[in-house]
């Protein structure tokens, strides 16, 4: 288990994420139709087995098996967010 400022997420032993806790900027990593959905823990969809999790302000970042890394939400500072900004936005190289 890991936790945020304001959301945990915990991971299983056969590599699946639940996320639960206030999901701004989709730091659950999952969408929410209301508050009362963010508050049960739900399993959050990725495309292989993670092996680590880390969770922060309003930003949760999983490890694939393969070695890819998987980003939800964003960071905040006083300079504005940083990271991704659309929701079901996907990056890679």
């Amino acid at each position: 288990i890991c936790t945020g400022a304001m959301h945990s997420c915990a991971l299983t032993t056969e590599g699946r994420v639940y996320s639960w806790g206030c999901n701004d900027d989709g730091a659950l990593g999952r969408i929410t139709d209301d508050i009362d959905e963010e508050y049960q823990p739900t399993l959050c969809s990725f495309p292989e087995q993670i092996q680590a999790l880390c969770a922060g302000d309003s930003f949760t970042v999983a490890l694939g098996k393969s070695g890819r890394v998987y980003l939800t939400g964003c960071f905040r500072s006083s300079a504005g967010r940083l990271g991704l900004l659309q929701p079901k936005q996907m990056v890679s190289e």
